[in-house]
């Protein structure tokens, strides 16, 4: 499941304001800009589309407005919406990753709203693995590593999927350390993978020291 367009407003940088948005590598991104800036860009006219580059004292222009005419310097990598002036990046990649500014002139000044793109790659199923397991005075222990292939930035927790068993499997960290009654023909234990962009879950399928009893190696539990 992949979240939603997520964004949080930042202090500002000189006479502009600052927003962070977050893009999911492969998929659309949406820049918006606040309603006063598109009252006022219906009121003078004129406005930009601009993103920073290498160069910190040079900008890219991405798209021009004016007066309902516009030009679209990035033809099939964005789309401009006239309903509320935002820019659509049609397939977020890593490059995109810059700082926009929409400018709108104003007579003799100029009124700048700023956007920080950040973009992530969404997480994948994670995989559970065994690490370690030990049978001893009736009690089950076992090391387990939940691990995502693909991702940035993944925070991985665990949990139990049934209410009763809560504080068995509830723990934060790709690391999980169990004690339990080998009686328990499953455990009721799921782990999630997630990021800023994307939440994946996999559950652990049956009880580690019946299956090594039957014989079965250690290892993986498919997802």
């Amino acid at each position: 499941m992949l979240y939603p367009h997520i964004s949080a407003l930042l202090p500002g940088i000189g006479c502009g304001t600052v927003e962070t948005v977050l893009g999911t590598l492969g998929k659309a991104t949406v820049l918006g800009v606040p309603p006063e800036f598109q009252k006022l860009t219906q009121r003078f006219g004129t406005a930009t589309w601009k993103r920073s580059m290498e160069n910190p004292l040079s900008k890219e222009y991405l798209f021009t407005y004016n007066n309902g005419n516009y030009t679209n310097y990035k033809l099939g990598q964005i789309r401009f919406h006239l309903s509320n002036f935002s820019l659509e990046i049609l397939s977020t990649q890593r490059q995109d990753q810059q700082l926009y500014e929409y400018s709108i002139t104003m007579e003799a000044r100029e009124r700048n709203w700023q956007i920080q793109l950040a973009v992530y790659e969404p997480v994948s199923d994670p995989s559970i693995h065994i690490l370690d397991w030990m049978l001893a005075n009736n009690t089950c222990t076992v090391t387990l590593n939940c691990t995502a292939a693909r991702g940035d930035n993944v925070s991985y927790s665990w949990a139990s999927s049934e209410a009763s068993t809560s504080p068995l499997c509830a723990h934060n960290g790709s690391l999980l350390l169990l004690s339990y009654d080998p009686t328990n023909s499953s455990l009721p234990c799921t782990c999630t993978a997630s990021n800023p962009v994307s939440r994946r879950t996999t559950a652990l399928h049956s009880s580690i020291c019946s299956t090594e009893q039957r014989g079965e190696p250690p290892g993986m539990q498919q997802p």
